[in-house]
């Protein structure tokens, strides 16, 4: 029986127009009928998913969405932190240094706000306009001591980027935890940040065991997440390598793979 379900939100909940689909909508309220947890984990801060779970109604005092790739777990009634594991100050600087010759833009994250370095490039003003975060430029050295960042990324064209991971030294990229998140995009988080890691803790708190729980994701942030799992879904639109590793192939977020999921695999049975 599933209990609680992990879902991502870009490439999965909502479409490529950036909505949340009336059908989709539907069948997460279906599933909170019935008694299971619905719980949001994305890379997105919580601006970028708090209309969401309002249009939902996800805001009840026992309701948790998993952020920034798993960096920050708050309770979606209050945004009271759960857990957090932040980037260290220091970190930013050295793995700013890394892009600087390549001229990616190096971005990183607070809790509200979408932080920069240098000048914005159109991707970053894009994305923050999507996620509805201020857009504020800020050098590395000018971060007050009490603000937590939870995560950095370089962005750039896909050629930038894969230029990026082939110059990072092998000890950094153990040091922390990095992820392509798109082609465009690679972010980096402290060690031991996933949203698999903030789901266990979640799901450990809600007493929960992993095989009753459900997550649906399609992206390479998405792959430690659906192996915790007891039932791991693949979007229609997934990367090759987390349609490899899930038990149910969906359909895309075009075809609201969602609410096919939900509907089929834990409301049916």
């Amino acid at each position: 029986m599933i209990k609680l379900i992990a879902i991502d939100i870009d490439g999965t909940l909502l479409n490529s127009q950036q909505e949340l689909t009336r059908t989709v909508k539907g069948a997460i309220k279906e599933a909170v009928e019935t008694g299971i947890k619905i719980v949001f984990s994305t890379g997105r801060p919580w601006t970028g998913i708090d209309t969401y779970v309002k249009q939902i109604g996800l805001e009840k005092e026992d309701d948790f969405a998993i952020t920034l790739n798993g960096a920050l777990v708050l309770k979606t009634n209050t945004q009271e932190d759960v857990y957090s594991n932040p980037l260290k100050h220091e970190d930013l600087a050295e793995l700013q240094q890394i892009g600087e010759n390549l001229e990616l833009t190096f971005a990183y994250f607070d809790k509200l706000d979408y932080l920069h370095t240098g000048k914005a490039n159109s991707m970053i003003k894009y994305d923050a306009e999507v996620m509805n975060m201020r857009l504020i430029q800020q050098e590395i050295d000018l971060i007050p001591f009490e603000q937590l960042i939870y995560k950095a990324q370089y962005v750039g064209d896909a050629s930038q980027i894969e230029a990026l991971i082939q110059l990072i030294p092998k000890e950094l990229k153990e040091r922390y935890y990095m992820v392509l998140t798109a082609p465009e995009v690679f972010e980096i988080l402290a060690k031991g940040v996933s949203k698999a890691e903030a789901l266990k803790k979640l799901i450990n708190h809600l007493e929960i065991d992993a095989t009753e729980v459900m997550a649906i994701g399609d992206g390479l942030n998405d792959l430690d997440m659906l192996e915790l799992v007891g039932s791991p879904v693949a979007m229609g639109n997934a990367e090759p390598e987390v349609k490899k590793i899930a038990t149910y192939l969906s359909k895309s977020n075009e075809e609201n793979g969602v609410a096919y999921a939900i509907r089929k695999w834990a409301l049916e049975q």
